[in-house]
């Protein structure tokens, strides 16, 4: 099977417009492939509950991004 690695900054599976749109390619693409996804941790709690219920073989990374103080 194929290796597919995802760089999306906004992956939700609650909500519509960009992060909607970031969830909906991974699951989609993970139909055919092994997907891994590198995405901002913001809605970890989101994905991890919705992966509970997909069976297909995703793996998320998580990065926190830190903006500087002024």
């Amino acid at each position: 099977m194929i290796n597919v690695l995802v760089n999306a900054y906004a992956v939700n599976p609650y909500w519509g417009s960009e992060q909607g749109m970031g969830w909906n390619w991974v699951v989609n693409i993970a139909r055919y492939c092994n997907v891994y996804v590198i995405t901002e941790g913001e809605f970890r709690d989101n994905i991890e509950e919705a992966m509970m219920s997909l069976s297909q073989r995703i793996i998320f990374i998580f990065i926190t991004i830190h903006f500087p103080l002024k």
